[in-house]
């Protein structure tokens, strides 16, 4: 990890942005998956903490791209025709679903190894699972179906353990969406959000649910109730940088270590059939939210439509139209 490099050189490239026409990102465009057609669209899905590592889906094919070694196609395993990937680590290792083209269930939650092998989890007994994040330990957390029931749980897999209900005994429903290598995890228990720190236990998060957290246990979320977006310090509590702003992010992609977030706004076009026009922004204390299609410099038109997390150096992960290609590409 190279996270020591971002405080001298991205935050005050951040003050240099706001005084001048700087453009400071360019584009690594991640190409297609080898084997898959080339003209198929690419999105990503997550970028490692060290920015190395992004994984995501072109149509149904997983892939893992790593910086200087490229795009990996993923094993997609016997009985299964797909996979989906939903978070990497800084080893090239990634964890999402297996599954069928054409349908939401079942899928199964699957690891994949640096070499693109893959490794099926299974699931806390019933039809499906899916895995959300991993940590750079080998932890990987998730939502699994219970036996006989509609009910589905969280879980935590490791080599060792395996998979491990995270809320035994619990009548409904739990999920966790995201684990940082201290083991701390966005979770939802109920309808009720929470932050897991080992040793502290379940810190309720009032209503806001945490969705990312970096290395430091600040977490970056949503207000469901009125779709406003956020980001949670320690000591300082919920800050909903977008309460009275344009900008409403409907996904959030991520929070690096100095607490810049990056997330997509949906804007409606047309109620029926309902479509939208996507925007990527970054969203730091300094500047407020900046549309990460302004920051780009680029010899072709870049069009940004969603951001899928930004590393502790300041790349980020996104996915759009390249030129005449709809390609996930690397912002650094």
């Amino acid at each position: 990890m190279r996270t020591p490099l971002l405080a001298p050189l991205f935050v005050p490239l951040l003050a240099v942005c706001a005084s001048a026409q700087v453009r400071p990102y360019r584009v690594v465009d991640l190409g297609p998956v080898p084997g898959g057609s080339p003209l198929a669209g690419v999105t990503c899905a997550a970028i490692s903490d060290d920015g190395e590592v992004i994984g995501g889906t072109s149509v149904w094919d997983p892939y893992v791209w790593r910086s200087g070694a490229g795009m990996l196609a993923l094993q997609v395993p016997a009985g299964f025709l797909n996979g989906t990937v939903h978070d990497v680590d800084v080893f090239g290792q990634a964890v999402g679903t297996v599954g069928l083209p054409t349908v939401s269930y079942p899928t199964t939650a699957a690891r994949w190894s640096a070499t693109g092998a893959v490794q099926v989890l299974g699931t806390l007994g019933g039809l499906f699972s899916s895995a959300t994040a991993t940590n750079n330990l080998g932890v990987v957390v998730g939502t699994s179906q219970l036996p006989g029931s509609s009910v589905s749980h969280a879980f935590e897999w490791t080599a060792a353990g395996g998979m491990v209900d995270l809320t035994p005994g619990l009548a409904g429903s739990s999920s966790v969406v995201d684990i940082n290598d201290a083991g701390q995890m966005c979770m939802v228990i109920g309808s009720a959000p929470y932050r897991f720190t080992p040793g502290v236990g379940l810190e309720p998060l009032g209503n806001v649910q945490g969705l990312r957290i970096n290395r430091f246990g600040q977490m970056a979320g949503k207000d469901f109730v009125n779709g406003t977006a956020g980001r949670y310090t320690d000591g300082v509590g919920w800050e909903m940088f977008a309460a009275g702003s344009p900008v409403q992010l409907r996904e959030i992609g991520g929070i690096d270590g100095f607490g810049h977030v990056v997330g997509t706004q949906w804007v409606l076009q047309n109620p029926s059939p309902p479509s939208y026009q996507k925007t990527a922004y970054l969203y730091s204390s300094a500047l407020g939210f900046r549309r990460l299609a302004d920051w780009i410099d680029a010899p072709q038109p870049v069009f940004v439509t969603g951001v899928s997390g930004i590393a502790d150096d300041g790349r980020i992960a996104a996915y759009g139209a390249l030129g005449p290609n709809n390609r996930a590409f690397l912002l650094e």
